[in-house]
């Protein structure tokens, strides 16, 4: 009996040796400069938006190295709006500007990005001709720009702000 019990132990820890798999993490450098793509998740608005409030965005493609995903798509990536100026009633254009600060690693990493978002809106008198806009003056006086805007799902492209270790994970089978 005990020479069946033994010798079925050592088959099972035999198989479990030759289908196992090692897992080990290995460092790799995301290079200063290496470009992700980003989409906003909300709308922002001159109008309703604060600065120092944060704007999300999602990457939009893996960002690899080799054949591995280094950021992959579908990650939060973050960014703060750093000014805001609200359209008056004397035709003064709204404003946003967004610096993105960080997407997540596969390895949870927070890689610094460098991009500045920018959106100006239009003002109402700039479709107006000089000397109409002269003798109209004073009515036009009290109409306001439309607000600054960035619409949900807006696409940008966003570069890495310096050289940045990310750990990933790699299988190897035990054969």
């Amino acid at each position: 009996m005990f020479k069946k019990t033994f010798s079925t132990f050592i088959i099972a820890v035999l198989l479990n040796f030759t289908c196992s798999q090692m897992v080990y993490a290995k460092k790799v450098i995301l290079e200063n400069g290496t470009k992700v793509k980003l989409k906003t998740t909300s709308y922002v608005s001159s109008g309703f938006s604060r600065e120092g409030e944060d704007v999300n965005f999602i990457v939009e493609d893996d960002v690899n190295w080799g054949k591995e995903i280094l950021i992959p798509s579908g990650s939060v990536a973050k960014g703060v709006i750093t000014e805001i100026k609200k359209t008056s009633l004397l035709g003064r254009r709204g404003k946003i500007v967004i610096d993105l600060d960080y997407a997540i690693a596969v390895d949870g990493t927070k890689v610094p990005l460098m991009q500045t978002i920018e959106r100006q809106s239009t003002s109402k008198l700039d479709v107006i001709p000089s000397p109409v806009f002269w003798i109209l003056s004073p009515f036009f006086m009290i109409i306001s720009s439309e607000e600054a805007e960035i619409a949900e799902n807006f696409i940008t492209n966003a570069r890495v702000d310096r050289d940045i270790e990310i750990e990933i994970l790699e299988t190897e089978n035990m054969l």
